[in-house]
């Protein structure tokens, strides 16, 4: 089971998927994503890519712990990257929309300082490999863009903090109940957690929402407790199924009434990124 948290100023979303059936939520979406290097996704073309700033930081903190005297370009890239932090924050504050033109240039100027420290530490062996320091500074050439994206864009946050946070409910769901045994139960549980999420970032009680969410869409048709049993599974026609059956329990996992078809809840949107 694979469960791909997104989120926003405004909205959490957990998308969850089968082992062998990837396709994520933020599929389609046309913004920006601030992710890690996880290769799967780079298939999400469609939006434009910025690297975490955390997981850069950890990832230059490894190479220099092992090699203190060896690896200077690790500091001098991890301070580069806080200054520009430091600059897009007071930027932020100011009221500001940009940098100036001076602070994008000398960020870019100790970025590419650092890198050409980097070349010359860890240069290939004859054989023309690269040591692990070596495939980071080649990391950090080749997706500069990526990697600076938060600083010509004051919207792009330096970390995918948030969507890190919101995957510690299910941590510790797991961590109670040991495990996840099947799909649409993870699917339910992402899909509740989602809901209360997105309502606390408007301000919203949870425990007023759920009420809301509870009652019926007028006119829907109102079951007995003895009709009230849910199909196990998602069926392609309600003909088998109770007066209430369920949608695709990736999806929406909601409550439709069978003879008006009409939603017992709103579907939370799958929303990219942060």
């Amino acid at each position: 089971m694979w469960l791909a948290p997104s989120t926003t100023p405004c909205s959490t979303s957990r998308a969850v998927e089968s082992r062998y059936r990837r396709r994520w939520g933020t599929a389609g979406y046309g913004g920006t994503i601030v992710r890690d290097g996880y290769a799967a996704y780079q298939h999400l073309d469609d939006a434009t890519h910025a690297w975490c700033g955390a997981h850069l930081l950890r990832d230059l903190a490894g190479v220099r712990e092992t090699d203190p005297g060896g690896q200077t370009w690790a500091e001098a890239m991890a301070t580069t990257l806080l200054i520009a932090k430091k600059a897009t924050e007071q930027a932020v504050t100011a009221g500001r929309a940009t940098l100036t033109e001076q602070e994008i240039f000398e960020i870019r100027s100790y970025y590419a300082g650092a890198l050409a420290t980097g070349r010359a530490e860890n240069p290939p062996d004859r054989n023309g490999d690269l040591s692990r320091a070596g495939k980071l500074v080649e990391r950090f050439t080749n997706h500069r863009d990526m990697i600076l994206r938060f600083v010509l864009d004051l919207a792009v946050p330096f970390t995918n903090n948030t969507a890190e946070r919101a995957l510690r409910p299910v941590k510790l769901q797991q961590k109670i109940s040991a495990t996840w045994r099947v799909l649409h139960g993870l699917a339910a549980f992402a899909t509740v957690r989602s809901y209360l999420d997105t309502a606390a970032k408007h301000g919203k009680d949870a425990l007023d929402v759920l009420k809301q969410r509870s009652r019926p869409a007028p006119g829907c048709h109102q079951p007995s407790q003895a009709e009230y049993v849910p199909s196990k599974i998602c069926r392609a026609d309600n003909s088998a199924c109770s007066d209430r059956v369920r949608t695709s329990p990736i999806d929406t996992r909601m409550w439709v009434c069978g003879p008006c078809k009409t939603p017992a809840s709103k579907m939370i949107r799958r929303v990219a990124v942060a």
